[in-house]
């Protein structure tokens, strides 16, 4: 598990925003990202409609039938939980830099 998800929780969403920004390089159809975090398609599904009316994610192109979609990264909420997710991996790293040195 990430840590944005340690710190934030395990929802549905959550756990799609943290696969999009995990894997930021490309763009990915529902049943990729179903794949890649172990959740049921129709899940998926249900998710990804609310996700792409809020412009949390964007589609942005068709492989066959499949639509792709990757982060939306000029939402301001997806810029915050960005930044959210750096702070916590640099805090994180932080305590266990102290932790070694304690030790």
């Amino acid at each position: 598990m990430s840590l944005l998800l340690d710190f934030l929780g395990e929802t549905p969403e959550l756990r799609i925003l943290d696969f999009f920004i995990e894997n930021d390089i490309f763009d990915y159809s529902m049943a990729d990202v179903a794949r890649g975090i172990g959740m049921a398609r129709v899940t998926i599904k249900r998710v990804f409609g609310d996700m792409a009316g809020d412009k949390l994610i964007v589609p942005t192109r068709k492989v066959g039938k499949a639509q792709l979609y990757e982060l939306n990264k000029d939402s301001p909420v997806v810029q915050t939980l960005l930044k959210l997710d750096m702070d916590i991996m640099h805090q994180h790293a932080a305590e266990k830099k102290t932790a070694r040195a304690v030790a």
